[in-house]
């Protein structure tokens, strides 16, 4: 069937919900309860949350292109460094987040280039 859950699938995804808390718990060892998340923790939740949202719409507009999909996840990921990105300080995550950040922009020009050329196919019968 197409668009129809499995029926375990909804209580499984429930049950992990719910688990999530206590696997934050046992692996990161500095977490207290009442403390106050991070900035790099809410800048990858946000972006898998982008990312699982710009999936869905994909698949609701059955639109299974992966360049799409790429640049997408890329403009999130752009907004997200941009917001995340401190003004008097450089802590350690952001040198790495700097070095995704231009692998990034490599692979979104190299995705430019790509659409750029299968237009220019297009273009001249």
């Amino acid at each position: 069937m197409y668009g129809t859950f499995p029926p375990g699938l909804i209580l499984e995804v429930a049950a992990f919900l719910v688990m999530l808390p206590d696997l934050r718990r046992y692996y990161m060892h500095e977490f207290m309860i009442g403390s106050a998340m991070r900035k790099s923790d809410a800048a990858s939740i946000s972006l898998a949350v982008w990312m699982l949202a710009v999936s869905g719409l994909l698949y609701m507009f059955h639109a299974p292109d992966l360049n799409l999909f790429i640049v997408a996840a890329l403009v999130g990921f752009f907004i997200i460094v941009y917001t995340i990105h401190p003004v008097f300080s450089r802590p350690r995550y952001i040198r790495n987040i700097y070095r995704m950040a231009v692998v990034g922009t490599v692979l979104f020009g190299l995705v430019i280039i790509l659409r750029i050329l299968e237009l220019n196919e297009y273009w001249s019968i």
